[in-house]
């Protein structure tokens, strides 16, 4: 589960320079808007939590974002929030965190979506169904989109289905995103430029 793997930026004549220097493993890099930063998982020590780290892409600044307690994964740049009693707008980052809880089929694999600011501060749990919340990406307008897991079937009837969802990032408005349509697992969505979601 990219146990000891590294992150590279790998320039067009092909010299290869790592970005993960210092850690053990990295992986589920996404790329700043402005295209100077790089946000990712990984972990200090092979026994170590996975948390987000980001670093510049000349491979300076490296610092942890997300608290060391929680295990994270599957960090995603969003736009802006801002309230009104802030002074200006502030970056946060949309992240998986896995849950020491036992989902609705006796497993320990829940998952939640959660918000933190760049700057590690205010962390927000975003959903609370009791299975697992991944591959968050976020829409033109704003919306999360993300694969939920869920058992609506009575026990003992068979498995349950992995669907899409839409929450604002902020964690108002969870909604499911498409229906019933479609195959009974729907992960990795993402957008058009056009607005269709695509996903597996």
């Amino acid at each position: 589960w990219f146990d000891g793997a590294r992150l590279v930026v790998v320039s067009p004549d092909g010299n290869v320079r790592v970005l993960s220097k210092g850690l053990h493993s990295a992986c589920d890099p996404d790329v700043s808007f402005d295209g100077q930063r790089v946000l990712f998982a990984g972990k200090l020590e092979r026994e170590s939590r996975w948390r987000l780290w980001e670093v510049g892409l000349d491979g300076q600044g490296l610092r942890a974002v997300s608290p060391e307690a929680i295990e994270a994964r599957s960090p995603i740049y969003v736009s802006t929030l801002f309230t009104l009693d802030s002074p200006e707008p502030w970056f946060t980052t949309v992240f998986v965190g896995r849950d020491a809880t036992v989902n609705e089929a006796g497993r320990a694999s829940a998952s939640s979506l959660y918000n933190v600011k760049l700057d590690g501060g205010e962390l927000r749990r975003l959903t609370f169904n009791p299975n697992r919340n991944f591959d968050p990406f976020q829409m033109w307008d704003g919306r999360v989109i993300y694969s939920a897991e869920r058992y609506p079937n009575p026990p003992g009837v068979g498995g349950g289905r992995v669907g899409l969802y839409a929450i604002h990032m902020e964690g108002a408005d969870m909604e499911l995103y498409g229906g019933e349509l479609g195959g009974r697992i729907q992960q990795m969505g993402c957008a058009t430029e056009r607005g269709l979601v695509i996903f597996i």
